[in-house]
């Protein structure tokens, strides 16, 4: 079986992602992930997803998930601070 050159990632990059690193989520519309309300966002549907799980563990889970997405915004929303002060 011969292998295939490009990897599914490959693949997924090409059709998902921009050259400048946006990511497609609607369409044609491309969302930046060095924008922290992207994050924000993300957290936020991981905590409402959350609320709606029986299993405490999977539930724990989900939730460290939007915590660590929160860490991500905070990160990107700190070199805006500093470009914009």
């Amino acid at each position: 079986m011969k292998r295939q050159s490009r990897s599914l990632w490959h693949d997924w990059r090409l059709c998902c992602v921009s050259p400048k690193g946006e990511h497609r989520t609607d369409g044609d519309a491309f969302v930046s992930y060095e924008n922290p309300d992207y994050w924000r966002r993300r957290a936020e549907e991981t905590r409402t997803r959350a609320e709606h799980m029986l299993d405490g563990i999977t539930k724990g889970l989900m939730l460290e998930v939007a915590e660590s997405y929160e860490r991500i915004a905070k990160a990107y929303e700190a070199p805006r601070r500093t470009k914009e002060g």
